[in-house]
Order: C-alpha cells, then sequence, then structure tokens
C-alpha cells in the first residue's frame, strides 16, 4: 500500500470569516472575508505559543483550505478556512 505523500489526514480545525470588520463593511467581498478568516486562525494559533509572525509565516506554507461558504443577495459573504490538525506534532484543539 504506497501513502499519498500530499495527504494531511481528514481532521481540521475551521475558521469562518466575513466581509466586515468593525465599521468597515465590503459589500460580498470574499477577500475581506478569507483575510478575516486568517486572522483568527492566526489569533488562535497564537494560544499555542505560536508568535503571530510564526503563525502567518505557518498559513502561508500549509496546506489550508479556503472555500467560500456563502454569498447573499443582501452584501454579506463568508469564507471557510480548513487547518489540517494532523501538521502539528502538539494538540491545538480547543479545551472545555
Amino acid at each position: 500500500m504506497t501513502t499519498n505523500p500530499l495527504f494531511f489526514g481528514n481532521r481540521y480545525l475551521t475558521f469562518s470569516g466575513f466581509n466586515f470588520r468593525n465599521s468597515e463593511q465590503a459589500f460580498n467581498d470574499c477577500t475581506l472575508a478569507a483575510r478575516e478568516a486568517m486572522l483568527q486562525a492566526m489569533d488562535y494559533l497564537t494560544n499555542f505559543g505560536y508568535r503571530g509572525e510564526q503563525a502567518y509565516i505557518l498559513l502561508g506554507v500549509a496546506p489550508i483550505e479556503l472555500r467560500i461558504s456563502g454569498i447573499t443577495d443582501v452584501r454579506n459573504a463568508c469564507v471557510t478556512l480548513y487547518m489540517p490538525l494532523d501538521i502539528f506534532n502538539q494538540g491545538i484543539l480547543p479545551r472545555e
């Protein structure tokens, strides 16, 4: 049995971003929504000892997936970031 070197498991941690930040609203802008999802993931990783710069670099080279999760006719867009858990050598799941 051969293994696919590009397979990073089937467990993901997800973050959702929307196309607004504070008072800034970008109507149906998926770029802003993707940025917000990335910022949430970066902020989350800092809880596990990663500095902001390290989290930024990690998300830049990791096999993450960004998916457009919703675009409505009103004005809101949602992008979801999927980060594979199996690329980490420590547990990064939320604790209760």
